[in-house]
């Protein structure tokens, strides 16, 4: 099922998605508002899908890389990931910025020596051997990975991504490196939730790649605009597994495409132009107004309770905020009649 099918004229202006784009340049505001935004009355009960989060295949592998690198003992990995980038931006450049050109580039191993100047010797160390670190080749046990299923594990996910020749390594590699400090921000956001909500997990999910392609568009069209692997599987214990990795990976690419493509697009317009996909099979139907509801009542009581703590300027600039967007949530709910 395409991400890109219908869903285009249908406005999704959900609340979260506004709020979160409009503060990201903002964190400790940032943080007190998604803080509201998926407050509940049970804290703490989702706290075992953040853990999960943190223990993804992915996240330990980019542990292990972290902890080569304060030992000094993988030296050459970070620069042969600087040196991809760079050839990928010379390339962007010279093609006049046509991401679309870049993302059907395929790089035989002999263009890849030549123009990222990195010695066949390291090519083959780091993207062939059957070892640690390589992403594709992970070899990083744990043992919460018994009885997890595949799509937990990271096998999906990988398996989904189709990653196969140096280049596909290589790339896939980089994207995680560049990606990371956005996940890293969404992950502290979560963690800092009394009670984070699945849904909103991933709505904001694809807020960050959309953000990390808009700031990393050479790195995101390279290799079919394919997303990073950690996205991929983040989604996937976001979604309880219910989500496909085939569908996620679809969804994810989707979302990078369009954040590169579609010229004067915000990542809330992009994620309007997935999210009937996204909530359609990621989540279960008759769950979704339940889970709105809930938190939109706790938000509201959250946020009247702060009120009379907030300096006037604050509130100024809340009721700013929060104006025009539930305006548009009762339009929603009941359109003038014409």
């Amino acid at each position: 099922m395409s991400p890109d099918s219908g869903g285009h004229a249908v406005r999704v202006d959900i609340i979260v998605s506004r709020l979160i784009l409009g503060l990201l340049p903002h964190r400790p505001f940032l943080e007190g508002t998604f803080q509201f935004l998926t407050a509940s009355a049970h804290g703490g009960k989702m706290t075992h899908f953040v853990d999960r989060l943190r223990s993804t295949p992915t996240a330990r592998w980019y542990e292990q890389l972290a902890e080569q690198r304060r030992r000094r003992s993988s030296l050459a990995r970070v620069p042969a990931y600087d040196q991809f980038e760079a050839m990928l931006r010379r390339r962007l450049a010279g093609s006049g910025g046509d991401v679309t050109a870049l993302a059907r580039t395929r790089f035989t191993q002999a263009q890849l020596l030549e123009e990222t100047e990195v010695p066949r010797s390291s090519l083959h160390h780091m993207f062939h051997a059957d070892k640690p670190p390589c992403l594709v080749y992970r070899k990083v046990p744990h043992s919460d990975d018994a009885g997890k299923p595949a799509e937990e594990r990271g096998q999906g996910a990988l398996s989904a991504m189709r990653i196969s020749t140096a280049q596909g390594i290589w790339a896939a590699e980089v994207k995680v490196w560049t990606y990371w400090p956005c996940r890293d921000g969404w992950l502290e956001v979560l963690a800092g939730l009394d009670d984070p909500v699945r849904r909103t997990a991933a709505e904001s999910l694809v807020l960050m790649v959309a953000e990390w392609a808009s700031r990393n568009r050479a790195v995101a069209a390279c290799h079919g605009f394919a997303p990073p692997l950690a996205a991929v599987e983040d989604l996937l214990v976001v979604s309880r597994s219910q989500l496909n990795p085939s569908d996620a990976v679809e969804l994810l690419t989707t979302v990078t495409r369009r954040a590169l493509q579609d010229h004067g697009r915000g990542p809330a317009d992009l994620l309007n132009v997935v999210h009937d996909s996204l909530m359609g099979l990621a989540f279960d139907a008759g769950d979704g107004l339940t889970h709105a509801m809930g938190d939109l009542v706790a938000s509201v009581s959250t946020l009247a309770r702060l009120v009379p703590t907030i300096p006037p300027p604050r509130r100024a600039l809340l009721a700013d905020e929060l104006g025009p967007t539930f305006a548009d949530l009762m339009e929603l709910l009941c359109p003038p009649t014409r």
